[in-house]
């Protein structure tokens, strides 16, 4: 998928983009990202940071809609067909 398209503005940031997956259950929400990027080495873990700040925006998002915690959130490479988990331990849990 795309990455999101952040605009800044000093007073607020819009953030515009896609889910690909987000699996709501009665009690948590899970999420995963396919990203189809032909990098590695250094300049894949740049690219990785920014992924995963994508990704716990996404889920600050549907916490604040849904009313539930993200409790898992993948990142899948397409290109190397490697999964990856993001750390969901920051996430605002008061926003639920």
């Amino acid at each position: 998928s795309q990455g999101a398209d952040l605009q800044e503005n000093p007073d607020f940031v819009v953030v515009q983009g896609m889910v690909d997956v987000a699996i709501i259950q009665p009690e948590s929400i899970q999420i995963l990202d396919y990203k189809t990027a032909q990098v590695s080495g250094p300049l894949l873990e740049e690219r990785i940071k920014g992924y995963n700040l994508q990704l716990r925006l996404y889920a600050e998002a549907l916490q604040r809609v849904y009313r539930k915690p993200v409790t898992h959130l993948w990142l899948h490479l397409l290109a190397t067909q490697e999964t990856r988990t993001v750390a969901t331990h920051s996430l605002d849990k008061d926003i639920v």
